[in-house]
């Protein structure tokens, strides 16, 4: 899962530099993924325990460029998890993602939340949920930052 933020983080600061080029007007671009299959190598967000196993996925990027050199672009993505815990016990659910982030001339913002539910081969429900924030001033100082972890 770790790797899917990643992913859209490269994706992300890949679109911008590209995107630059672009100075008559807004442009815009989709990207949209279905049944995106990955290998997990992973830990729980709340016990630390590794799991081992597969996601699959749907998900889209939207990006943004405007005439003045702002930059948006978001990207959800949802799927399904299975995996295998180090005592053997297998855990399958659901995820989603979400990120955005905004760029101009006078400041940043980065957003990304992150929920899953699943449950194990010996009955246990599992939750957790990540929500950070970061934003920056015209002079590049952090003026918002948070990271929480939720896990009921």
């Amino acid at each position: 899962m770790r790797r899917a933020f990643t992913f859209l983080l490269l994706v992300g600061l890949l679109l911008f530099t590209v995107s630059s080029a672009f100075a008559s007007g807004a442009e815009t671009f989709t990207q949209t993924f279905h049944n995106f299959t990955e290998p997990l190598e992973d830990v729980s967000a709340c016990t630390g325990e590794p799991i081992s196993g597969t996601i699959t996925y749907n998900g889209v990027i939207h990006s943004t460029l405007t005439p003045n050199g702002g930059f948006h672009v978001t990207g959800t993505f949802t799927g399904d998890f299975e995996g295998v815990l180090p005592d053997g016990t297998t855990a399958s659910g659901h995820f989603t993602t979400w990120f955005g982030d905004n760029f101009n001339n006078k400041n940043e913002t980065h957003t990304f939340t992150f929920t899953v539910h699943g449950s194990t081969s010996d009955g246990e429900d599992f939750q957790w949920h990540i929500t950070a924030h970061l934003s920056t001033n015209a002079k590049g100082e952090v003026v918002v930052d948070f990271f929480k972890l939720n896990c009921p």
